[in-house]
């Protein structure tokens, strides 16, 4: 083996000669749809605020040719859109009907036909009529149009009251009649 004298060895070499080292490879692309991060932000704007123009405008839609008309019932692009849980322009939505106002309105039916029980069923279901339909009328006017039926409301109760008066009024009739004995007289005069 030969042996080298001490003062043989290599010096260092001066930084400005030593070429510069190189970076690590970058690890490849994952395979098979792994996570890849975003690219960095771009730089921020100089300070000092300067004018910052817009970005570019879209691109324009490719021209030419037949464009069909949008299916009936929805509104070309662009074209006014109503907010949801609103019709379209022209139609209109029906709220659902309360039920105490339908009930108001039947009650007041079946009122009309107990007249016939010598006004009593007239009384008790015109009286009902009227207050469901007081209580429906109250509850469609709080609900802000979310519940309707109004009209069947207005119906049942006054008409309720106009049955229960007319029982009270063929009631009060029987009674005086009972009372001063032109129905119910059961003595007879011999001569």
């Amino acid at each position: 083996m030969d042996e080298k004298p001490p003062g043989d060895e290599k010096q260092p070499t001066p930084p400005e000669d030593q070429p510069e080292p190189t970076p690590p490879p970058s690890p490849p692309p994952p395979s098979g749809g792994g996570y890849v991060p975003p690219p960095p932000p771009p730089p921020p704007p100089p300070p000092g605020g300067g004018y910052v123009p817009p970005p570019p405008p879209p691109p324009p839609p490719p021209g030419g040719g037949y464009v069909p008309p949008p299916p009936i019932g929805q509104a070309p692009p662009g074209a006014y859109q109503p907010p949801p849980g609103y019709g379209a322009p022209g139609t209109v939505a029906s709220a659902p009907t309360d039920q105490m106002a339908i009930w108001s309105l039947i009650l007041a039916i079946v009122g009309l036909l107990g007249l016939c029980c010598v006004g009593v069923g007239g009384v008790i279901g015109g009286t009902i009529a009227f207050f469901l339909g007081g209580s429906s009328l109250a509850r469609i006017r709080a609900s802000n149009g979310a519940v309707g039926g109004e009209t069947l409301a207005l119906i049942g109760r006054w008409g309720g009251l106009a049955v229960a008066i007319l029982g009270l009024l063929i009631l009060v009739v029987y009674v005086i009649a009972i009372v001063s004995g032109g129905i119910l007289s059961n003595t007879t005069t011999t001569p």
